[in-house]
């Protein structure tokens, strides 16, 4: 929390020193709700976290969200460099198009990894590797 609590302080300074509103100097206060959330929710000898390896179906997930955004990346290139639109510009209808595969991506990366969690669940038990992990 104490990351977030420096950021929401930089924040405060740098929008009471654009703005001169002293009501953005309050901003810190608000991460101490979130602060006492987590506090009074997490035991005190903590809490077991499962590996990504050990969630069925979390990495193919993951690669798959890459992949939306490389692909998201490479159709903001072609539509500034070679169509020509700038990049604030108003959107056009053909966005639509052009934008649709990242989501198609994403969406189809998170059905697999459903799939993934079903079929893993269904299956017989097998050995937990998260016992052998420090």
């Amino acid at each position: 929390m104490i990351p977030l609590f420096l950021g929401a302080v930089a924040i405060g300074i740098v929008r009471f020193w654009q703005t001169g509103q002293l009501k953005f100097a309050l901003i810190p206060i608000a991460v101490i709700p979130f602060w006492m959330m987590l506090r009074r929710q997490t035991p005190r000898d903590g809490m077991r976290v499962s590996t990504i390896q050990s969630t069925p179906g979390a990495v193919v997930l993951l690669w798959f969200v890459a992949a939306s955004l490389v692909s998201m990346a490479f159709l903001f290139a072609l539509d500034i460099y070679v169509f020509g639109h700038p990049f604030r510009a108003p959107l056009k209808p053909y966005h639509a198009a052009l934008f649709a595969p990242p989501f198609v991506i994403m969406l189809t990366g998170g059905f697999w990894a459903d799939r993934i969690a079903k079929a893993q669940k269904t299956s017989p038990s097998q050995p937990d590797d998260d016992e052998h992990s420090p």
